[in-house]
């Protein structure tokens, strides 16, 4: 299967358990990921929660740990500052470092 790139386009930031992003999460984070397949002419944009550190413009391969999830959360998005629904549930992102 080809490598299909994500780019990160905002790292470490706080999830929530509660619609009103009041009682945030420990022990991991979520970062926004952009796919860059060059064969797709549009790219989704995806979040996920993470517990390891990734930077803003690293390519990413898609690795999960499906053995680690989250259950339904809410984010503020770092555009616009609204809160957001981040996922129903999620498993957690471990992408390996393509590009830095």
């Amino acid at each position: 299967m080809p490598l299909r790139p994500y780019t990160v386009l905002h790292d470490l930031l706080p999830f929530c358990s509660d619609a009103g992003c009041r009682v945030e999460v420990e022990g991991a984070r979520l970062i926004v990921l952009r796919s860059d397949d060059p064969r797709q002419t549009h790219h989704p944009i995806e979040a996920m929660p993470t517990r390891k550190i990734y930077a803003r413009g690293q390519t990413l391969a898609w690795e999960i740990n499906p053995k680690v999830q989250w259950a339904e959360s809410w984010y503020i998005n770092p555009n616009t500052g609204s809160k957001e629904k981040a996922w129903a549930r999620a498993v957690e992102f471990v992408g390996k470092v393509v590009k830095s």
